[in-house]
């Protein structure tokens, strides 16, 4: 076993140099302890969210949001019909499991991930504006 790790060690040396400069840039800069409490954020909301979505749940996101799409939302843009409709389903859908630090670096990688996260960004940003 320890010459398996030592062997990955060797072989991958250049990445594991590359992934401890970065762990040292987001330690300087402050952003390691932001990514910390995201994790733990994500976390829990991850925890508070699976707790209620029971079957009963499940069935009143589903009635709640079909009558959401027939009372009004139809009569808006296609953007605002596919954002309903995409957190509908990733609400019906979800599965989790608890995730560490390197397991958020790891999914920032994922391009779904990003593709939420800058959704994410850009909602706020617009919200804050107007409030």
């Amino acid at each position: 076993m320890l010459y398996e790790i030592i062997k990955k060690l060797s072989s991958n040396g250049d990445d594991i140099l590359k992934v401890l400069d970065k762990v040292i840039y987001l330690e300087k800069s402050g952003m390691l302890d932001e990514f910390l409490k995201l994790a733990e954020l994500g976390v829990k909301l991850a925890e508070m969210t699976q707790e209620s979505l029971d079957s009963e749940v499940e069935e009143l996101i589903t009635k709640d949001a079909e009558i959401l799409m027939s009372l009004g939302i139809v009569l808006a843009d296609d953007k605002t019909r596919k954002v309903v409709t995409a957190l509908e389903e990733a609400l019906l859908n979800i599965n989790y499991e608890p995730v560490g630090l390197m397991g958020l670096l790891k999914a920032m990688r994922e391009p779904e991930v990003k593709k939420a996260i800058g959704f994410l960004i850009g909602f706020l940003r617009e919200f804050g504006r107007r409030l």
